[in-house]
């Protein structure tokens, strides 16, 4: 748009040069038409007067259309300037968003950074809390299982003793038994 904006600019120039010259030339024609025609002079005798008239209107003409372009060049580049004002603010706009989503991106990378540390710093807690709790319940389990054995071996005992002694008692009853039926 730039490259565009100042060709324009540069054509303006230009054509502003050739309707300077031209008015050059019609102010040179003007002042020479005002010199009295001296017929000796081989520069008077030798322009006709309906020719001269004619190249001055051919020049008003030309003068009048290069006027004319010159307005329709600057209004062009007027309207070039315009729509690359616009631009350049609309492109000042996405660099802002730009910047801007960068910088959000950015920003939620370290918050999801630090959310993961935060989470594996409590999933590393529970599972040590865990881990303790496991232990705590392995011991429990293991001292009641050694009192269960405990219990175990007191009840078969506490039964050994038992039979041992209805066993006795039996016997004792039985073994007299036998003896009264051997007497």
């Amino acid at each position: 748009m730039f490259i565009i904006n100042y060709f324009f600019i540069a054509l303006a120039n230009l054509v502003n040069l050739v309707i300077v010259a031209y008015i050059w030339i019609i102010i040179a024609r003007a002042i020479i038409s005002w010199v009295t025609p001296d017929p000796y002079n081989p520069i008077v005798r030798g322009f006709d007067v309906h020719e001269v008239d004619a190249f001055l209107d051919d020049v008003a003409e030309d003068y009048e259309t290069v006027l004319k372009e010159n307005a329709q060049l600057k209004e062009q580049v007027a309207t070039f300037e315009e729509r690359s004002r616009g631009l350049s603010e609309r492109e000042r706009a996405l660099q802002d968003t730009l910047v801007t989503t960068h910088r959000l991106g950015d920003e939620m990378k370290a918050t999801a950074r630090r959310e993961a540390e935060l989470q594996m710093r409590e999933a590393e807690l529970r599972s040590e809390k865990i881990i303790e709790e496991g232990r705590a319940e392995e011991a429990r389990i293991r001292s009641e299982i050694q009192t269960l054995r405990r219990v175990r071996r007191q009840l078969i005992e506490d039964f050994r003793a038992t039979l041992e002694s209805y066993y006795r008692m039996m016997s004792a009853e039985f073994g007299e038994d036998k003896d009264d039926g051997k007497g």
